[in-house]
């Protein structure tokens, strides 16, 4: 019994000592202990996404996500855009839905692509200085709206706007 608990309190230890530390910012120097961050930013403001498309609804969805994935996947927390150290604000540009095919004696769709585009930057709160920019950021996803399925167009506006608030996280995390 004494011996599990050793080993269990040693790999403890090590996943410990392991999740401080990351590759270093110079590669030629290797790992590093130094946070794999920018220590400097501590709060990112999540501006409400303008939606200059005609599908409603869609600029709230767009910033929740991408504060949940910013609070999932990065060090910093949410603060009002007025007080946080960054800000990042965006527009979604397009949102289309395209039909892929159809059915060839009553030309309903049996699938359909539902893709959105976006733009978006990160600023410094304190300088003004863009940290990360992206244009034309496009997410898409296929769902099959035909009979026997039914999938609604809700299934892929859901993962479209997953997709892309990943890939916006992304961005923000290589600016490291």
């Amino acid at each position: 019994m004494r011996r599990g608990f050793a080993v269990l309190m040693g790999c403890a230890g090590v996943a410990a000592g392991a999740a401080g530390f990351g590759c270093a910012s110079d590669p030629s120097r290797g790992y590093s202990l130094a946070p794999v961050h920018d220590t400097s930013i501590e709060t990112v403001g999540v501006a409400m996404f303008e939606n200059q498309t005609f599908r409603p609804g869609l600029g709230p969805q767009i910033t929740e996500a991408i504060a949940k994935a910013i609070q999932r996947d990065t060090p910093w927390r949410l603060a009002d855009p007025d007080v946080a150290d960054t800000v990042l604000t965006g527009t979604i540009r397009n949102a289309d839905l395209n039909r892929l095919s159809q059915a060839p004696v009553s030309g309903l769709v049996l699938e359909a692509a539902y893709q959105v585009t976006i733009d978006f930057a990160w600023v410094d709160g304190a300088t003004g200085r863009r940290l990360a920019e992206r244009q034309g950021l496009t997410a898409a996803d296929i769902f099959v709206p035909a009979r026997g399925t039914n999938e609604r167009l809700e299934v892929a506006e859901r993962e479209v706007v997953d997709e892309l608030a990943t890939a916006v996280v992304r961005e923000l995390r290589s600016a490291w």
